[in-house]
C-alpha cells in the first residue's frame, strides 16, 4: 500500500490483462483450464487504497507528505524546495502524532543537507556502496592474519567498481606507459 495512486493503477491494469489473457486462451490443455480457475490476479489494488485511505485520516496526510516530498524532489530552485519542505514540516508539526512530529523534525534537521541535492544533484549512494563492499570483505576475510592480503582483496574487488574510480588511474597509467 506505499505506492502512490498511479502505479496502483498500473498494477491494476496490468493484473486485468493478465486475468483477460489467461480466461481468452481458447487453445489451452485441460491442465491449464484447471490451473486458470486457481490462477486470478489481483485488480483491487487502487479499490483498497482508497478504502483504507477513506477510514484512517492518517493515511491521507502519508500521501500528500509522499506526493509533496516527491515534488520537492523534481524542483530544480533551492526556495521552491524549502518552501514544500516547510509546508511538510508544518504538516507534520499540526499532526499531533508522535510519528509525524517526529519525521518533521527528521526533516528539520537535514533540511540544509536535503536542499543541497538541488544545488548538486548528488547523493550518498556511492559512499555507502563502498562501505559495504568494504564490509562484505572484512566478512568473507575473517580469520585472515595478514592485513596486505586484505587491502590486495579490497583492491581486486573495488576494480569491478568503476565508480570508485580506480579505472581511470589504470586508463591514465596505460596512456603514459605507451607514450
Amino acid at each position: 500500500m506505499a505506492s502512490n495512486r498511479d502505479t496502483l493503477e498500473k498494477k491494476d491494469k496490468e493484473a486485468l490483462e493478465v486475468t483477460s489473457s489467461i480466461n481468452n486462451n481458447d487453445s489451452s490443455t485441460g491442465l491449464f483450464k484447471s490451473l486458470r480457475k486457481a490462477i486470478k490476479a489481483r485488480t483491487d489494488h487502487l479499490k483498497r487504497y482508497e478504502a483504507l485511505i477513506y477510514d484512517n485520516v492518517n493515511f491521507i496526510f502519508i500521501d500528500i507528505i509522499k506526493e509533496s516530498i516527491k515534488q520537492a524532489y523534481e524542483v530544480k530552485c533551492e526556495g521552491k524546495m524549502k518552501t514544500i519542505l516547510d509546508n511538510v514540516i508544518g504538516i507534520c508539526e499540526d499532526m499531533n502524532n508522535k510519528h509525524f512530529s517526529w519525521f518533521g523534525k527528521l526533516i528539520k534537521n537535514h533540511l540544509s543537507g536535503i536542499i543541497t541535492f538541488v544545488k548538486y544533484q548528488i547523493t550518498s549512494g556511492k559512499c555507502e556502496g563502498c562501505v559495504n563492499l568494504v564490509k562484505t570483505i572484512r566478512r568473507a576475510s575473517y580469520g585472515f592474519r595478514d592485513t596486505e592480503y586484505f587491502l590486495l582483496l579490497l583492491l581486486e574487488a573495488s576494480r569491478n567498481f568503476p565508480w570508485l574510480g580506480f579505472e581511470q588511474e589504470e586508463k591514465a597509467a596505460k596512456i603514459k606507459a605507451h607514450v
